[in-house]
């Protein structure tokens, strides 16, 4: 083998290698962009729920009141008419 030969061999190899290594980097720059999505997609969906969580909190809470409300009046009703 020549000189050039055995020049060109080391060239081609430095190239492969920087390939190589160009093509893992970006490999894991999909990889991370992925994971970065699932973990937006799992907090959007917390999120969401937590938000029907508290809106089922607030309309129980409501109904409750209102029933509360009712009964009172109910109550006072009655104790109207036994006064009568």
């Amino acid at each position: 083998m020549s000189m050039n030969e055995g020049l060109l061999l080391i060239a081609v190899g430095v190239v492969v290698a920087v390939l190589l290594r160009f093509l893992a980097a970006r490999r894991s720059a999909v990889k991370q962009e992925g994971r970065e999505a699932l973990d937006q997609r799992v907090a959007d969906e917390a999120e969401r729920q937590a938000a029907e969580a508290a809106a089922r909190r607030e309309a129980e809470r409501q109904a409750a009141e209102a029933a509360a409300r009712r009964e009172a009046e109910r109550q006072a009703a009655e104790d109207r008419k036994s006064v009568v």
